[in-house]
């Protein structure tokens, strides 16, 4: 088999792959993680799992809502529109400072952004 070949017959394993080890690093980083809870909208937790030594981090990403941002920006404070640049995306490290209070929350969308996974060599 030469090069292209092999590239291709990877290229169209790839998108495959990459879906089935997301699943199965969601999957083991729940379960490892479990109920731990966030600190600074993160969180790690190192356990054996089979012998073998995982670390797994999770965190929140955040974003705007536009149309949302779009109705409240002359609302916010000079302070809450600096927090937002305008590409518009949100700066979450002075975000995560705004007070509970802030209107600002209103157009900000979290989710959980994809887990990390380690696993280290088996210990058995």
């Amino acid at each position: 088999m030469n090069k292209l070949e092999k590239w291709k017959e990877l290229s169209t394993q790839l998108p495959i792959l990459r879906k089935e080890e997301m699943e199965l690093r969601v999957e083991i980083s729940e379960d490892v993680i479990g109920s731990s809870p966030m600190e600074n909208s993160t969180v790690t937790v190192r356990e054996s799992v089979h012998g073998y030594p995982c670390k797994a981090t999770q965190a929140m990403s955040f974003s705007l809502d536009l149309g949302v941002l779009a109705t409240i920006w002359d609302a916010l404070s000079p302070a809450e529109q600096r927090v937002v640049k305008m590409k518009p995306t949100l700066q979450t490290g002075p975000y995560k400072k705004l007070p509970e209070d802030s209107l600002l929350h209103e157009a900000v969308v979290s989710k959980l952004a994809a887990p990390k996974l380690e696993i280290g060599e088996y210990v058995g």
